[in-house]
């Protein structure tokens, strides 16, 4: 509905001309937020899913008190923002505008944290057949769900083993040399200092042969192997058995 709005002193008029003032009744409800979580920083795209229809009503988000404009998804359920610098660590509220002052009564919670630090990854080089263990050490690891090393343009899910090193498995991936990076929430990535080592990802050595085939069981028989794609490293070795 709506009304006039007028100037007054002392209950006297003083506007020319009466104004109107439209008053609209927009009940939104906020249904979850992705990410929950992000650096202090800021920069974090985050989605807001709220109740079918209702995001072409909605122009800011309000990050405890600082306010941010709203841009529409292509679903109408749903409203992204980004996020705004907060100068603590710790959780926020997050509401919602239509007119870009007043917030919603609906809120959801927005966790600020520090950012990941890298300091080193272990191994250098790993076979592009996969199943090598990636160790990540630094600082600030947080152990979130979508925590994950990022090798190139590949998210993989981390385990959390304590707040400065975590560990992923390695995939199958193609020949070549990857930046390593990290994520907490699955959308921000730090990556490895400017400078660091990239991860080399070598072909498989592909065995055809062993000289001689036969030896003692006291061992100490000097083989042969043949085959494709042997190189040097540190830590090559020959494996009979399971020994």
């Amino acid at each position: 509905w709506n009304t006039t709005l007028q100037i007054k002193i002392d209950g006297r008029d003083i506007s020319l001309s009466p104004s109107t003032f439209d008053f609209t009744m927009i009940d939104v409800d906020i249904n979850a937020i992705f990410p929950s979580h992000g650096s202090v920083r800021g920069g974090t795209h985050v989605t807001i899913e709220l109740n079918k229809g209702q995001n072409n009503h909605i122009s800011h988000c309000w990050f405890g008190l600082i306010q941010v404009p709203a841009y529409p998804d292509s679903s109408d359920d749903r409203v992204n923002c980004i996020t705004p610098h907060q100068n603590n660590t710790g959780v926020v509220l997050v509401g919602l505008s239509t007119n870009g002052q007043d917030s919603t009564d609906d809120v959801v919670l927005f966790e600020y944290m520090d950012d990941i630090i890298i300091q080193t990854v272990h191994p250098a080089k790993v076979s592009e057949l996969g199943g090598s263990v990636l160790t990540v050490r630094g600082g600030d690891f947080p152990n979130t769900n979508e925590l994950s090393c990022v090798v190139g343009e590949t998210r993989i899910s981390a385990n959390w083993v304590s707040e400065s090193i975590v560990e992923c498995v390695l995939p199958a991936l193609a020949p070549g040399e990857y930046k390593i990076g990290m994520s907490s929430n699955g959308k921000d990535q730090v990556s490895t200092p400017e400078g660091s080592s990239l991860l080399h990802v070598f072909h498989a050595i592909t065995l055809t042969g062993v000289l001689p085939s036969v030896g003692r069981i006291t061992g100490n028989t000097k083989v042969t192997l043949q085959g494709t794609n042997f190189f040097m490293f540190p830590s090559l070795g020959c494996k009979f058995g399971s020994v």
